[in-house]
């Protein structure tokens, strides 16, 4: 003789502990997205490269701050990285740097006067960090290639 199928019985209703467990893994993996969303966020990426020919003679126009003004608001870092291979170096226009006519055709003013930027020798790949906190226009030139000019405006 045959046996009678078994019923099927009714799906037991899942526990609500196991709902719980769910929804609290699903908020921390929320929340934990959300914080590291905002914690690693990169701030805008200003950057400067310097480039050259090797030679950097007055007149080449390959021995240049690239580019040769950026504009960044208030409280950014400009980097600035030494793509060529003559060394070379970034310092404000102030009287701190002692800068010639020639290096520095204006000299900062204002609020940037008082800014001293002074970079060492950068070698090939290396950089160099700068935060600009007030508003203003910063000139600034290589201490090693003095007709190496360039600008930051700082908004």
């Amino acid at each position: 003789m045959e046996q009678a199928p078994k019923p099927v019985e009714a799906a037991k209703p899942k526990s609500k502990t196991m709902w719980i467990v769910a929804a609290v893994i699903i908020i921390i993996i929320v929340v934990a997205g959300v914080y590291f969303a905002f914690y690693y966020a990169a701030a805008p990426a200003y950057a400067v490269s310097i480039l050259d020919d090797n030679a950097c003679a007055p007149s080449a126009v390959a021995c240049k701050y690239d580019p040769a003004s950026i504009t960044i608001p208030a409280g950014q870092t400009v980097t600035w990285k030494n793509n060529g291979n003559a060394p070379h170096t970034i310092h404000s226009c102030t009287s701190a740097n002692n800068p010639t006519t020639q290096a520095c055709p204006t000299m900062n003013t204002g609020a940037a006067a008082s800014v001293n930027i002074a970079s060492s020798t950068l070698n090939n790949g290396q950089t160099f960090p700068f935060k600009f906190d007030s508003a203003g226009t910063y000139n600034y030139y290589c201490d090693i290639h003095r007709w190496m000019t360039a600008t930051v405006v700082v908004t």
